[in-house]
């Protein structure tokens, strides 16, 4: 065998190393995993500290997620409410104080929820 056969380094799509304990790793799609050394204390909070990093994101994108639904579905209850004044302001005008009240305490209650969000 040639040195054209042997990759010097593998790693995986997480960055994980896939060279054998031996350096090299024959180019025929089977790799050897290495055994991982012990961390040690330092390594160990190190690694913590990172998967609490990961955790935070992880957390701070999905809540992230949820103000943004909550906020279309705002949007959208107060454009339908909005529509339905409108063509009660045609049927019944007698009503128009009263619907513009009801749909502005909804929109005001709704900005309040997606704010404290």
């Amino acid at each position: 065998m040639n040195n054209d056969d042997f990759s010097l380094e593998r790693r995986d799509r997480f960055g994980v190393d896939l060279t054998p304990m031996g350096g090299t790793t024959p180019n025929n799609g089977i790799t050897a995993l290495s055994i991982p050394k012990p961390l040690g204390i330092t390594g160990w909070m190190a690694a913590n500290a990172g998967s609490r990093v990961v955790q935070a994101a992880m957390f701070e994108a999905t809540r992230e997620q949820c103000r943004t639904m909550l906020t279309k579905s705002a949007l959208e209850n107060v454009g339908a409410l909005s529509a339905l004044e409108a063509h009660l302001n045609s049927v019944a005008p007698n009503g128009q104080e009263r619907y513009q009240m009801i749909v502005d305490a909804y929109a005001v209650g709704a900005a309040m929820r997606v704010a404290r969000w």
